[in-house]
């Protein structure tokens, strides 16, 4: 790997080792945060500092001072390519040889990363790259750096990426340096801020003290200054080095000495940039400055091409001898980059606005490609301008048409800017923001809506802050800013528009349980005329989940057969199909059209749907006994929701990952229900609903029918979210039983009468098994044992044909506990032990041991004490990797599956190990098997 110690790579992107002086204190710290990686903890260490302080100098010697044992990923951002997706990760892995190569996705090499099929690529799969690159070096090495200065201009799917990557190497022998100014220009994403958050390290690099400031000055003009003159350079500069050499550069030391005049104040770094380039010959001069309009980095025959100069190479000695360019040769071509990016940015910030114009055009005649020609005309235009605005506006949708939405976003931006028309501008802006939110940059798309000033047209504008609302989970206020949205439109003059206002109040409507309403909303959607559209419309599934909520299961189904196969175009309507199969009690049937959904989502639609859909396939497995399935999926879709930034998943990713854990008593599940309950939620029903049933979830588990009552309670003052379909009331069981138990027969038979109900109209049979419980407890509570006997008889009965494990074995464990209650000791063991035997295969510990108990009461006593939990004491992490590698997987196969590196699933099942005492992968299974 070129470039995998203190060589050439590392000396192209950070300049040459030279100015360098003190930081001994800094040298120690990165020297120190390096043993701990190497110790095996990822270590990320965020570089900050005024500009001009030295951090890149800084950075760089330590880069020299690294062993052969280490291996270095360098990379800069830039300004010019904060938008080009990818740029910084396909910067960052430049320098990787064969073989390794083969681990990174197709063109990630290229400054627009594209899959094959030239869709966008996943910032979540190109970080999945980066984990196997990382795993892969790692074997070849005993500590790997990477480092990425000027962060603060990587583009957001570089970042996204990057937050991926670094958020499953957390036990691995890597340090990352993450070089930004004290006060970045722009923030970070989200994603990577909360990591820095969370593992960060700080090393504020401040400026030098005068003892320092007189190095400073022997290395550049070979004598060191006064002391006298290093402290007026002290006080004025704050020690900024960058200042500071700036004026060494400037002022003799006359000036510097002499106390009857105060200093000047340093010229800015551009002028002392722009006299270096003065310097310089005319063809030195136009080579720099197209240098400077072809961005960061370019080919030197770009630019030579571009400064109209046949033979560059003489120009270029002067630009770097002037220290304003640097060479970048590769094995491919011979580039050219600015030894700082401050450089380029003083150079092309100095070109007047007709000659920066002009050469932009030029560089759009000579580009190599569509998407860099646009790009420059876009920079070449200062003026509005109509006709590109339209160009730029059918570039942008043939990209959101591919999902590429990031990209569509920046480019509708800049149509907003060259159109002339406001009403136009309005709707291409409002469009810009709506592709930034597909693509999960909520951020983002919240600081472009505050830079806009208002919006005037009080359809869009409403519109705007519904969706910003939507996507924070304040559902109550997106419903109320798209019902004005709403009334503001004109559906004959905007019939799209006004269909995707209609779509979205749908889906805050069916967020909140208001199904009935939903559905209107819905109607009124789909009674829309049909009109091409780049939006992933997702109406057909945001209908069926609303007709489903308000009892309307024939038209759902209907609906549901409407959607055509193959789904190579047609997305709308997968969720819905396995919602309609979910709620039809299919239940394989639905996991299977989960399944697809998940991965036709996220490859074409939306990641928030997408989400969705593998939420709603971990409860279908959590409903199928497949436990450990279930909680994969559910942990993996918070990981991504919270990775991806879409806050608005989050409580249902957590919430369905709680239930299998409350089922098998584990603290995990607690921890879910601590971020449920997160004060910083917005006080909407739909979050408090999840948060309730989960709290539920885990009483129940405990025993605790008090504590299953004060936490279902919710649901009785939920009236607008009542609906009489049965998949919305399964509530309605544990908390009759709960009210049974508690001497309340009455109030749960009125509890649970809506659902029997319902369920019996619908021949709903796992809800009716679910009602069987219940009202046998009810029966129980009024001293009515023959119909408390029937009731179980009757929910066993209807069990035996339906996949539903859990139900099942409560049911019997019920129906154990009445038998043995009512002196019949055989019937009740053999109940019993058929519980047990269930309960046994879906690890569900706290029932297991109520059954223990019940059985002993029989006679049956045990032969030894059943043995602690196993996974217990295991960490979600780990108790995944164990359960993965049970099912046959390997430690690359596992990596893969979690997005993990393999150093990482030894490190898991090293701990596993040691937890558990066993030595191989038979011993665990078996330990596993025997929890």
């Amino acid at each position: 790997m070129s470039g995998g110690g203190p060589g050439s790579a590392v000396n192209d992107n950070l300049g040459h080792p030279d100015g360098f002086v003190a930081r001994q204190s800094e040298l120690s710290f990165l020297g120190a945060r390096l043993t701990d990686a190497r110790n095996g903890a990822l270590t990320v260490v965020a570089v900050t500092g005024e500009q001009g302080v030295g951090k890149t100098t800084l950075v760089r010697r330590f880069l020299a001072g690294l062993g052969d044992d280490t291996r270095t990923l360098v990379a800069s951002g830039d300004e010019a390519e904060s938008t080009l997706a990818f740029a910084t990760i396909a910067q960052l892995l430049s320098g990787v040889d064969e073989p390794l190569v083969q681990l990174v996705p197709p063109n990630l090499t290229a400054p627009n990363l594209t899959a094959a099929d030239g869709s966008a690529q996943d910032p979540l799969r190109v970080g999945a790259a980066l984990v196997a690159l990382a795993g892969q070096m790692l074997t070849e090495c005993a500590t790997l750096v990477i480092v990425i200065d000027d962060i603060q201009w990587a583009d957001t799917a570089s970042q996204r990426a990057l937050a991926f990557a670094l958020r499953r190497l957390r036990s691995d022998s890597i340090l990352c340096l993450l070089v930004m100014p004290t006060t970045p220009a722009v923030p970070l994403t989200d994603g990577l801020l909360r990591f820095l958050a969370e593992r960060g390290t700080p090393l504020r690099v401040r400026g030098l003290d005068p003892s320092d400031l007189r190095e400073l000055s022997r290395l550049v003009s070979g004598s060191p200054m006064s002391a006298h003159a290093a402290e007026r350079i002290f006080q004025l500069t704050d020690g900024n080095p960058l200042h500071a050499r700036a004026l060494l550069e400037e002022l003799s030391s006359d000036v510097l000495d002499n106390d009857a005049e105060p200093l000047p104040a340093p010229r800015s770094f551009t002028l002392v940039v722009l006299g270096r380039l003065a310097q310089c010959a005319p063809e030195g001069r136009s080579l720099t400055m197209a240098a400077a309009v072809l961005g960061r980095s370019c080919q030197l025959v770009d630019a030579a091409r571009l400064a109209e100069i046949r033979a560059p190479l003489p120009a270029l000695e002067q630009a770097v001898a002037s220290s304003l360019l640097i060479e970048e040769t590769t094995r491919l071509e011979h580039r050219i980059a600015f030894a700082h990016p401050l450089v380029r940015s003083a150079i092309y910030h100095d070109l007047g606005p007709a000659q920066r114009s002009a050469l932009h055009l030029r560089a759009a005649q000579l580009a190599h490609d569509d998407r860099a020609r646009l790009r420059h005309r876009i920079t070449a235009t200062i003026v509005p301008d109509p006709e590109l605005a339209a160009e730029i506006t059918v570039a942008a949708e043939r990209l959101a048409v591919k999902a590429r939405w990031a990209a569509a976003g920046d480019l509708m931006l800049d149509a907003a800017r060259l159109t002339p028309d406001r009403p136009t501008r309005e709707r291409l802006f409002v469009d810009a923001v709506d592709f930034l939110l597909y693509a999960g940059e909520l951020a983002r798309a919240g600081r472009q809506t505050d830079h806009a000033g208002v919006i005037e047209d009080p359809a869009r504008r409403n519109y705007l802050a519904g969706r910003l609302a939507l996507v924070q989970g304040a559902y109550k206020e997106s419903t109320a800013y798209l019902r004005a949205a709403w009334t503001a439109v004109d559906p004959a003059a905007d019939p799209a528009f006004a269909r995707t206002i209609a779509e979205q109040t749908a889906l805050t409507l069916s967020f909140q349980g208001l199904n009935r309403e939903a559905a209107i909303w819905g109607s009124r959607a789909m009674g829309m005329p049909e009109t091409p559209a780049v939006r992933p419309w997702q109406l057909i599934d945001i209908q069926i989940s609303a007709l489903i909520g308000s009892g309307r299961f024939d038209q759902a189904r209907e609906l549901s057969a409407s959607v055509p196969e193959p789904y190579a175009e047609q997305r709308d309507g997968l969720f819905g199909r396995g919602y309609v199969l979910l709620t039809s009690d299919r239940l394989e049937a639905a996991r299977e059209a989960f399944t697809v959904t998940v991965t036709a989502y996220r490859q074409h639609g939306s990641m928030g749907y997408a989400l969705g859909a593998l939420a709603f396939r971990s409860d279908t497995e959590y409903r199928l006994g497949a436990w450990d399935d279930a909680i994969l999926h559910a942990e993996l879709a918070a990981s991504i929701a919270g990775d991806a930034e879409q806050h608005w998943m989050l409580p249902l990713c957590h919430a369905v990952a709680a239930a299998p854990l409350a089922g098998r008593g584990l603290a995990a599940a607690g921890e879910h229900l601590k971020i449920l309950d997160n004060p910083g939620w917005p006080p909407d029903g739909a979050t408090q609903g999840l948060a309730a049933a989960t709290r539920a979830k885990l009483a129940h588990a405990a025993g605790d029918a008090e504590g299953v009552l004060a936490a279902l309670n919710f649901f009785t003052t939920m009236t607008e979210m009542a609906s009489p379909e049965p998949a919305w009331m399964q509530w309605r069981p544990m908390y009759a039983e709960a009210l049974a138990g508690l001497g309340r027969p009455g109030d749960a038979d009125r509890n649970l009468r809506p659902l029997e109900e319902a369920a019996a109209a619908e021949k709903h049979p796992s809800s009716l098994v679910s009602c069987a419980r219940a009202r046998a407890a009810i029966e129980i509570a009024r001293r009515r044992p023959a119909a408390a006997d029937d009731a179980y008889r009757e929910g066993l009965a209807l069990a035996v044909d339906q996949p539903i494990p859990f139900e099942r074995a409560l049911l019997e464990l019920g129906h154990g506990v009445f038998l043995r209650r009512s002196g019949r000791s055989d019937e009740a063991m053999a109940a019993l032990s058929a519980a047990q035997a269930r309960f046994e295969t879906l690890g569900a510990r706290p029932y297991l041991l109520r059954c223990d108990r019940d059985l002993a009461a029989c006679g049956q006593t045990p032969t030894q004490p059943r043995p602690t939990d196993p996974v217990g004491s295991l960490t979600p992490q780990e108790r995944t990797v164990a359960q993965l590698v049970c099912t046959g997987l390997s430690n690359r196969e596992i990596a893969a599956e979690l997005v993990r590196s393999v150093k990482t699933i030894e490190y898991h099942l090293g701990n596993v190990y040691a937890k558990l005492g066993v030595r191989s992968r038979t011993q665990l299974a078996a330990c596993l098997r025997a929890g």
